[in-house]
């Protein structure tokens, strides 16, 4: 018997604008727009994404879950 191992999906494509919440990190603008620039492979379980807000000269590193659509409701 072969048992196959699914990779999780991401759900935010590159070039996709979401909101960042660092949930207790700390950010100078949570309410920036940021651009998907790569998806990353996951860390455990958790699938990771590299963000840019066009306000900030560096890059972030992004779990899955502190990244909602632009336009999406809290939930």
């Amino acid at each position: 018997m072969q048992i196959r191992h699914e990779l999780p999906t991401h759900l935010y494509e590159i070039g996709e604008t979401v909101t960042f919440d660092p949930r207790g990190g700390y950010l100078q603008n949570p309410r920036d727009a940021f651009s998907v620039l790569a998806q990353l492979p996951p860390l455990g379980s958790e699938l990771q994404y590299r963000i840019k807000s066009v306000n900030e000269p560096y890059q972030r590193v992004a779990a899955e879950h502190q990244l909602k659509r632009v336009g999406q409701a809290a939930g």
